[in-house]
């Protein structure tokens, strides 16, 4: 499992797993987050004067935290429903392909999502963005 299962500040989610085998890792990491949660739950269900303040506080947050980061990789396993942009005044299929996909050259994904055989927009037009 990896250390950070939460992606840094400004880094990009992925929004589906490329493949089975990253599903099948994203699933083992939400098996070992609801074992750690569940430990936790266990040490908080103690009397407090058996436990620590101090182990209390982390078992707290390991269930908060715990619970949080399984919720993020459940979505990454759900099936997406496609997302749709407005062109406004000045969008390129470059740029939406840039700022939406992260990939300027993959101009042509939305192209062929959309059924388009030319790169020119219209101010208005509504684009279905593939995942």
């Amino acid at each position: 499992m990896s250390q950070n299962p939460i992606p840094a500040a400004g880094a990009a989610p992925a929004l589906v797993p490329a493949n089975s085998a990253e599903a099948d890792g994203i699933r083992s990491e939400i098996v070992a987050l609801q074992a750690r949660v569940a430990a936790a739950r266990a040490l908080l269900a103690v009397t407090p004067s058996t436990v620590s303040r101090q182990a209390l506080l982390a078992a707290r947050r390991v269930a908060t935290l715990g619970d949080a980061a399984i919720l993020l990789l459940q979505r990454e396993l759900a099936p997406q429903a496609p997302r749709a942009v407005t062109v406004r005044q000045g969008d390129t299929l470059f740029g939406l392909a840039q700022d939406y996909l992260g990939d300027a050259l993959a101009y042509g994904d939305i192209q062929r999502a959309n059924g388009l055989t030319f790169i020119a927009l219209t101010v208005g037009q509504r684009l279905i963005l593939p995942r």
